[in-house]
């Protein structure tokens, strides 16, 4: 029986007016709404660019004040006076060039040069590089013309030379009350750019004329707001302050001023990111701004952002969409309430057709039964069997006319009747209104021909007519069984073979382990061979180092003798004296080579560099004299503490060092090579948190590019044959990579080779007794 819904409603005018008045509501509320959320959030917008402006012009004005008193402070160098004076002086032409140069490097400029009266560039800190200033004239520049006048210049240009924009501060040079020169210190802007840069706004800087010279948008420098005037193009040319550029305008197709400080802008615009804008139609498109300025007086700047109204539009967006949310919410439970009203009136009718229909349902579900594929069993409250369907028949083998009436325990194996009979009781036992746990259990099926089977069951509660009955569904399980007897026999076979496989992982490992300390154990031995090697390459050294205080010791001692047979005792004492300090000088010799030969512990401890760069240079003392070679060690360098092994430290340092003196003798380096060349410098790098890296750079030829990816390879060497086994960089890298540092080579950008040892960096220990050898 079905219900139908009276006639007469849908022709009832009161719910169609009542939904339109509520849709008219709707309306009205989210047109409210955006309206409202638009002003607030561009109010909010303005303030945040008021304050990114704060913050920007402050930047800009702190940056450009940090260079604006530099020309003044140096046009009272005597030294640049003194050239505007004679400009023709190489000599001191050189020096203010190199003088510019580091005041350039310490104050962080991008070039400082001077200028004679006529423009004429005569000395800058740029002499060297390919756009060096010098000899260039830039008379045409207002600031040029300002300082000549006596005034400090200021103008912002692009420059002819580099092209590179830059802010130039002028000031006049004077000497007798007479104007000589000009010195100028340009400062690149581009740096502010990347510092200005965000996502959802632009920021510019335009000059008096409306050209874009700083933005965060490299598609929007050296452009115009507005297109300019033909004198102003005429001027600008003249002064060459944008080069031969041609300067475009923005597309600015709409503008809506808000106040004085503030617009509403659109402009056509490419795909964006900084790419050129394309001439295909498709990648053109407009994007709505909030236009912000603020002038800068005291460098006659504007100050603009340009902020994307797009997450004005989301923001509108959002409120409106949660508006509408809470609005249809209330409208829901107003109309749900209304038709729960409905539904109420309408359960009695349904009650009544319940009633009719539960008959039809007893019929319905005695046809599932029958039908269903799995084995079904209806008891009475006592646990008798009231009905069997055709699957349960075809399971036990009975006709359920002679089971009926029987004990369901009957069908189960004497081992699961008890079971059975506890799993009824509870039900019997279960409130009718608590909802019973149905659990699935497993037994074993007795069949009408007494053969058992395994059968997997679940009873269960129902009620029918104030009745209360069960029903219990069975399936048979033979064919799961058998599945699950196979797969725990795989299971077994899967273990075994795990285990097996384990075994044979853990002896491997295990012959792993021992190839690990043979070839740390190689290595060190390695370490050793090249130790001595080294020592055996010294041997005449060490052997010319010796000689001399043996002579000297033989002649003192017969000197001493002939004094003692002359009874001269003071000198004799003295000659013996002697002969005490060129022993004890031999034992400190003898000492160092013993402590270089002896093997590491190779356990890493804080140490200091001096201990390594003193045990190093003792041992290459001779060597360093033979070849006419200076140590520049950086003061600071020393003193620095690393966590490494001493000795093992001086074996790559020795390494270095001899690769770095007979690369520089090799390649003509001697005694009379220019100053400073036949040098080997030693200095500090600290550039990285937690570590301490220790640089070792020749003067020598360095290092050809088609070795540098070999130079670490064991046995590759680029001396001749005999004089070296292409092992002791290799075994330098090992070591350093066992101490956890890391050991790389290169080539100076200014010539010579360049080793670098980065190690971690310790803390400094007191030593409790002083250190031996």
């Amino acid at each position: 029986m079905q219900l139908t819904p009276p006639h007469h409603s849908l022709r009832n005018p009161v719910p169609w007016l009542i939904g339109g008045l509520l849709l008219l509501l709707g309306i009205a509320l989210i047109a409210i709404t955006a309206l409202w959320s638009y002003r607030s959030t561009l109010e909010s917008l303005e303030a945040q660019g008021e304050n990114m402006m704060d913050r920007f012009s402050t930047g800009l004005e702190r940056e450009l004040s940090k260079y604006e008193y530099l020309p003044e402070l140096l046009s009272t160098h005597p030294e640049l006076i003194r050239l505007a004076q004679h400009p023709d002086d190489a000599g001191l032409q050189l020096r203010i060039n190199q003088q510019l140069h580091r005041s350039n490097a310490v104050a962080g400029a991008s070039v400082m040069y001077l200028m004679s009266t006529d423009g004429q560039t005569i000395a800058s800190s740029n002499w060297q590089d390919d756009d060096s200033f010098v000899g260039k004239n830039f008379n045409y520049r207002p600031y040029f013309t300002q300082a000549m006048q006596g005034q400090t210049g200021r103008y912002f240009a692009l420059g002819t030379t580099s092209n590179i924009r830059g802010y130039f501060f002028a000031y006049p040079l004077r000497a007798n009350d007479r104007i000589i020169g000009v010195l100028v210190v340009k400062v690149a802007v581009n740096r502010l750019e990347s510092l200005w840069k965000n996502d959802h706004s632009t920021t510019i800087v335009t000059d008096k004329d409306g050209v874009i010279f700083i933005s965060t948008r490299a598609n929007w420098q050296l452009k115009t707001l507005t297109p300019l005037t033909p004198a102003a193009q005429q001027r600008i040319v003249e002064s060459q302050r944008y080069g031969p550029r041609e300067l475009t305008s923005l597309s600015i197709v709409e503008k809506r001023q808000l106040s004085a400080s503030s617009s509403l802008v659109t402009i056509l615009d490419s795909a964006g990111n900084g790419r050129p804008q394309s001439s295909l139609a498709e990648d053109i498109h407009t994007v709505a701004y909030l236009q912000q300025q603020r002038p800068i007086p005291n460098y006659d700047f504007t100050l603009r952002t340009f902020t994307r109204l797009s997450s004005l539009y989301s923001q509108v967006l959002n409120h409106v969409v949660l508006v509408t949310t809470l609005y249809v919410i209330l409208v829901m439970i107003g109309v749900f309430i209304r038709l729960r009203r409905r539904i109420r009136s309408e359960r009695e009718a349904f009650h009544h057709q319940s009633s009719q229909t539960r008959a039809l349902n007893k019929a319905r579900i005695q046809a599932i039964i029958d039908n269903t594929h799995a084995g079904l069993v209806t008891l009475d409250t006592d646990g008798r069997i009231e009905s069997f369907n055709p699957m349960a028949e075809a399971l036990f083998g009975y006709d359920w006319q002679h089971i009926k009436g029987h004990f369901i325990s009957e069908l189960f194996a004497e081992a699961n009747r008890s079971q059975c009979w506890q799993r009824i009781e509870t039900l019997k036992q279960t409130p009718h209104d608590a909802p019973a746990a149905e659990l699935l259990l497993e037994a074993r099926g007795l069949r009408a021909d007494r053969s058992e089977f395994p059968i997997e069951w679940v009873i269960g509660d129902m009620h029918l007519q104030d009745e209360r009955k069960f029903l219990i569904t069975i399936h048979d399980i033979t064919e799961r069984k058998r599945y699950e007897q196979a797969l725990h026999h795989a299971r077994d076979e899967l273990e075994q073979r795990v285990e097996e496989r384990t075994t044979d992982l853990s002896l491997t490992n295990a012959r792993l382990l021992q190839e690990i300390d043979e070839h740390r154990q190689t290595q060190n031995e390695l370490i050793q061979t090249a130790k001595l090697a080294l020592l055996g390459q010294m041997s005449a050294s060490i052997n010319h180092e010796l000689n001399q205080p043996l002579a000297a010791i033989r002649s003192f001692s017969e000197n001493a003798r002939h004094f003692v047979e002359r009874q001269e005792y003071e000198r004799a004492h003295s000659n013996l004296a002697t002969i005490i300090q060129l022993t004890e000088r031999m034992a400190r010799m003898i000492a160092q080579f013993k402590v270089f030969a002896r093997k590491s512990s190779g356990q890493p401890e804080p140490l200091q560099w001096k201990t390594v760069l003193d045990g190093a240079l003792a041992m290459l003392h001779s060597q360093l004299e033979k070849y006419h070679t200076t140590i520049n060690i950086e003061p600071a360098s020393p003193y620095a503490w690393v966590q490494g092994d001493m000795l093992q430290l001086e074996q790559v340092l020795i390494n270095i060092l001899t690769n770095a003196l007979q690369a520089m003798h090799e390649s003509g380096h001697t005694a009379a090579a220019p100053s400073g060349a036949n040098r080997i410098d030693i200095y500090l790098e600290t550039s990285l948190p937690g570590r301490v890296t220790l640089c070792v750079r020749d003067h020598g030829p360095g290092i050809p590019d088609t070795h540098l990816p070999r130079v670490f390879e064991p046995f590759f060497t680029s001396k001749p044959i005999g004089q070296g086994l292409g092992i002791g960089l290799s075994i330098s890298h090992r070591i350093v990579d066992n101490l956890h540092g890391e050991l790389s080579a290169e080539n100076h950008p200014e010539g010579g080779a360049l080793f670098r040892i980065s190690l971690p960096a310790a803390h400094p220990v007191q030593r409790t007794s002083p250190m031996i050898g």
